[in-house]
């Protein structure tokens, strides 16, 4: 400002006005004019001459000594007290499911001699079909695991491994749920661990983040996740608790072995660290996804907290925004470089880095932001969505890790979600492809190497601003609420592993965070209560069955389900004929939907009810033939 001029006391109201003197336009960095201020009576009291407005971003605006206002928690795993053995059921029988057959050879050996007699299926290359369940009922266990190679895979088989694995467990889900009418199958998953120290390694990672989806989505069948030491199945006794905890049924039904003992996951909240990490002037930072807002927004809250260079690497093309802001940096004799490439390319990193030792301060940091969503429910997931899902996720972190595992790192921060922590109905490939890379961070500090994956709640920015607008009203009608932008920055400098490998950060507080964990929790539980049938409710199963014909009890059903829609859409009057491409239901709000009807009435409703059927006539006959299967 070049002149101030006051002409009386300043009291309120006040009025202003600024008279722009240079240009207005979107690319423009600063601004110059005047402002004038006037009293409630129109007499100007005071002048702002020449007055000159520079941007910042809103990263900056961040004070560094105020501490995020969000939550920050964790895992805890807590011994769980066994009943004695006379008091609770066991299991008898179980049918083993494995593409390893030595892997399965060893669990049904081990079972059979706790007394559990077990089948064993060992589908191989080929995928798995219903033709493999044709004879099954009872208890369905996934067993998950690998051998020592595995740590020699490259991105690419480890990518294949992961798809593979989770098509798996998934089809398996799949098909119990769709034959759940007729015959009761319980699907466990148990992922083989090489130490007692790990809740799962890398190989059965992603069976983790897609179990938590798998109980929100297809309750009635899932039984639970089980992380069991390999060197349990040799040892006599060594799982001696399991034919009591696969017959158990439990809200959160996720397990370890160790040492004989049972323990159960809980989340703790953290004591907040508000002191930021102080980053090296002498040292860059590599920001992979880089190349959005996202990946700007935290080059600038690395160079506020002290960072000497940034590397933002992205397959975007380069904005004239990123490049205005790279000369920016570079007149305050900070590097800022751009590099256009894909994470889940090796030959991409190698060259970034190969930039990186050329032109800036050696890498000590590394930041993967980058990601994709194609929300689907797991009946409408195919193996191309989940590929597109994983690429990013799975190939890029385990690149970044094995490009890097013999630089002298600091940071080595990943990116991920709270979906793969507390499931979320439709984000099955996402929360799958999360879970991964918090295993990879478990597993980097094992070998002395840093890491912190923090497991990011939704946020007012990044891929959460992609999702519909209904959708983020979901997430805050349930108790979890938008972290803001600003915030997101902040926690990313101080989520460090001398605090914890795998935090949580999520506007939530504690008891809410805990209804979301477990099975069978929608969206729309949390608003309006248990979403099981009500005493005022009419019994729907009932009500139907007892009606005359068939065209009645046709009737009764379609106009139940235009009701149970309508809750959820704002569509105007539904009628039978409208298509359900036309209701542009999102996969959340279809999956709420049918865990309504299942807790009215009970049943084990597909959630392809609304997606393989073409309009909603044909959706409400197939609803029909589940609530009276023996009415003619």
């Amino acid at each position: 400002m070049d002149h101030l001029r006051v002409k009386q006391q300043l009291t309120a109201p006040l009025w202003g006005e600024a008279i722009l003197t240079s240009s207005l336009k979107a690319d423009v960095e600063t601004l110059c004019g005047d402002i004038w201020l006037y009293s409630d009576d129109g007499a100007c009291v005071a002048c702002f001459q020449r007055v000159t407005l520079k941007r910042v971003r809103a990263a900056s605006l961040t004070p560094l000594s105020t501490g995020p206002s969000s939550a920050l928690y964790r895992f805890e795993w807590d011994g769980l007290p066994l009943p004695p053995p006379a008091a609770a059921p066991r299991l008898t029988n179980c049918t083993v499911i494995a593409r390893d057959g030595d892997d399965a050879q060893a669990f049904a050996q081990a079972m059979t001699a706790a007394g559990v007699s077990s089948a064993i299926i060992t589908p191989k290359e080929d995928e798995l079909s219903a033709a493999h369940f044709t004879d099954l009922a009872g208890t369905v266990i996934y067993l998950a695991g690998c051998g020592d190679e595995c740590e020699t895979f490259t991105a690419r088989e480890w990518l294949d491994h992961q798809i593979q694995a989770f098509g798996d467990l998934k089809r398996i889900a799949d098909i119990s749920a769709q034959t759940a009418t007729h015959r009761q199958l319980r699907v466990w998953a148990v992922t083989l661990t090489r130490s007692e120290d790990h809740c799962c390694d890398l190989g059965g990672a992603v069976v983790w983040g897609l179990g938590r989806t798998i109980a929100k989505e297809y309750p009635s069948i899932w039984g639970g996740l089980l992380a069991l030491p390999v060197r349990a199945l040799a040892d006599e006794g060594g799982i001696e608790p399991l034919p009591a905890l696969l017959a158990s049924v439990a809200r959160v039904p996720e397990y370890r072995l160790r040492a004989g003992q049972v323990y159960g996951r809980r989340m703790i909240p953290l004591k907040q660290d508000p002191a930021p990490l102080p980053l090296r002037r002498d040292g860059s930072y590599l920001i992979t996804g880089g190349c959005g807002e996202t990946g700007r927004m935290l080059a600038e809250r690395l160079f506020s907290q002290g960072a000497g260079g940034v590397m933002l690497l992205g397959r975007s093309a380069l904005t004239p925004e990123l490049i205005r802001l790279a000369r920016d940096y570079k007149q305050r004799a900070l590097h800022l470089r751009l590099f256009q490439g894909d994470v889940a390319r090796p030959e991409d990193i190698d060259a970034a880095l190969r930039a990186m030792d050329r032109f800036m301060p050696p890498l000590v940091g590394v930041f993967h932001l980058a990601g994709v969503l194609a929300d689907a429910p797991l009946a409408k997931t195919t193996e191309e969505k989940v590929r597109r899902v994983f690429r990013p996720k799975i190939c890029g972190a385990w690149n970044l890790h094995r490009a890097t595992i013999n630089r002298k790192l600091e940071i080595f921060t990943l990116f991920s979600s709270v979906s793969s922590i507390i499931g979320i109905p439709g984000q099955g490939a996402y929360a799958a492809a999360n879970a991964f890379m918090e295993a990879l961070a478990r597993y980097r500090i094992v070998k002395g190497l840093p890491a912190t994956a923090i497991s990011w709640g939704p946020w007012g920015g990044g891929m959460t601003a992609r999702l519909d607008p209904a959708q983020q009203r979901r997430f805050t009608e349930a108790g979890l609420g938008l972290l803001d932008p600003g915030e997101v920055m902040a926690w990313s400098g101080r989520c460090q592993p001398q605090t914890v490998v795998h935090p949580i950060v999520a506007d939530i507080n504690a008891p809410d965070l805990e209804k979301w964990l477990g099975r069978g929790t929608t969206f729309h539980e949390f608003p309006c209560g248990d979403a099981r049938q009500a005493p005022d409710t009419p019994d729907i199963v009932s009500s139907v069955t007892a009606l005359p014909s068939s065209e009645a009890r046709q009737a009764a059903v379609l106009q139940y389900l235009l009701r149970e829609i309508g809750k959820m859409v704002n569509l105007g009057p539904l009628r039978g004929d409208m298509p359900l491409h036309s209701l542009r239901l999102d996969s959340l709000t279809a999956v709420a939907i049918v865990q309504n009807i299942r807790g009215q009435t009970g049943l084990p409703i597909p959630i392809a009810l609304l997606f393989d059927s073409d309009d909603l006539h044909e959706a409400a006959v197939k609803l029909g033939c589940i609530l009276c299967p023996d009415v003619e």
